[in-house]
């Protein structure tokens, strides 16, 4: 049966490249993992387990123009579960 839209499958397969990711970095001795609340990664967030962080993160892009992308955390500061459609691994 093919499902009626491509999100159940984009997510397992996200979910199972940040869990291959997570394995790699425990083999390698690393003892912190961390992950934006943005984007679609609220798609794998809290079943892998992720804990919050305290909300405060600067970072910046030089020479980079894009318009605003969806996802993140809603006004509650809860996580945006409907995400943006797009996927972004920072390494």
């Amino acid at each position: 049966m093919i499902p009626s839209s491509p999100r159940p499958t984009y997510q397992k397969r996200l979910q199972s490249l940040v869990q291959d990711a997570l394995v790699f970095a425990n083999r390698l001795g690393f003892d912190v993992f961390n992950a934006l609340s943005l984007l679609d990664n609220a798609l794998f967030l809290d079943d892998l387990r992720f804990g919050p962080g305290d909300g405060h993160l600067n970072y910046y892009l030089f020479n980079y123009r894009a318009m605003p992308i969806a996802g993140g955390t809603n006004e509650n500061g809860k996580l945006d579960s409907e995400g943006s459609g797009i996927a972004l691994v920072m390494l």
